[in-house]
């Protein structure tokens, strides 16, 4: 009897032992699965804007005319760099002779006797003084006209039969590349071409045939890249995009793609300009291809279950881990997948949202796991 009671009581206190242990395991497993909750890592989603660049090289080709010298002489320019000019306006005058200068100093002369002796006669009250004033003015103007008259020939005009902005700038490439020429551009006059331009000044001696300065259709500007096959992609003829050059942000249009051997042919065509360029014929440039302003989602918290990219994401009220697919993805890189937020939203589609808490790196164990 003693040996029954004695198992007995060794079977209680194994089932005791048993039964602390279960307990035991299951408060470590609970306090662990807070401790997980606590330290796994989240991101609450919001609303970024992003912009996908290339950088690239292109030539730029604008319709462009050059104004040569008719005469040697001096010249006199009229204008600045960048300023716009009308259509047969006076842009520079080649003084032919040296006795120009002196010329002029005597019709400023005269304009200053001129205004001198008309203010005498309004004044003058004696009728024998104002007639012998107006005698005088009567020369003066005279003798005015003959000096215009001499400086005239001695003076060439130089005019413009276009309007435009006007630059006394020039490198020899005008004719090469125009508007014509713009699929006969190829990667290697890209990567050979310089800036070289030669800037004309005012005073200097100038020989006729000699170029002046060129006059600009600000309205009629292209830059000619040549990219890979794979970049080309990223590009749909009649699309609008930005082109960020010398630090400013040009609007432009893809107006052709042009496949050109191993590589391809874009061109874009500037539809807004600003002076900087006018003076540049190739140039290193971003090319701001797709702008989105939505979700910035880390690919370490992306995963595919069931053929589905998507990523957890803690439910708000039950705080249960929920895997939730990713819709609407515009664009992929090494690091993040974008999503176009306010499309979503239009579309009704069901998928992550402003404010989603996301696991950042979901395992095994939290994304299984209710978040306290």
């Amino acid at each position: 009897m003693i040996c029954i009671e004695r198992r007995k009581i060794l079977r209680k206190i194994r089932r005791s032992k048993v039964l602390i242990l279960g307990v035991f395991i299951y408060l470590i497993f609970q306090i662990s699965l807070v401790f997980l909750s606590k330290n796994t890592k989240t991101l609450a989603l919001e609303v970024e804007e992003f912009k996908a660049t290339m950088k690239t090289k292109g030539i730029i080709v604008r319709e462009e005319y050059l104004i040569t010298s008719q005469d040697n002489g001096i010249l006199d320019l009229k204008f600045k760099d960048g300023d716009k000019v009308r259509k047969n306006e006076t842009i520079a005058y080649i003084k032919k002779d040296k006795k120009v200068d002196k010329i002029d100093k005597k019709i400023n002369k005269a304009n200053e006797d001129i205004k001198n002796i008309t203010k005498s006669v309004s004044e003058s009250s004696n009728e024998i003084a104002k007639e012998i004033e107006e005698n005088k003015l009567k020369n003066k103007k005279e003798e005015k006209k003959i000096l215009q008259s001499e400086k005239e020939k001695s003076t060439s005009y130089v005019s413009t039969e276009v309007s435009g902005v006007i630059s006394y700038k020039f490198d020899n490439m005008e004719n090469k590349y125009t508007l014509d020429e713009l699929k006969k551009i190829t990667s290697n006059d890209i990567e050979k071409e310089e800036n070289n331009y030669t800037q004309v000044k005012d005073n200097s001696t100038i020989k006729k045939g000699e170029p002046i300065a060129r006059i600009i259709n600000n309205y009629e500007s292209y830059i000619v890249t040549c990219i890979s096959k794979d970049e080309s992609k990223n590009f749909v003829k009649g699309e609008t995009l930005k082109i960020v050059l010398n630090k400013e942000e040009i609007d432009a249009k893809v107006d052709q793609i042009e496949k050109n051997g191993s590589n391809v042919t874009i061109i874009f065509k500037i539809t807004n300009q600003n002076v900087g360029i006018y003076d540049t014929r190739v140039e290193e440039f971003d090319i701001i291809y797709k702008q989105i302003e939505g979700l910035k989602i880390p690919k370490s918290s992306v995963k595919v279950v069931n053929g589905k990219k998507g990523v957890y994401v803690v439910n708000e009220q039950t705080q249960d881990i929920e895997f939730i697919e990713l819709e609407g993805i515009e664009h992929e890189d090494k690091e993040f997948v974008y999503l176009d937020y306010y499309k979503n939203n239009i579309d009704g589609s069901k998928t992550v949202n402003l404010y989603d808490e996301i696991i950042l790196r979901p395992n095994a164990i939290n994304k299984n796991i209710k978040m306290k």
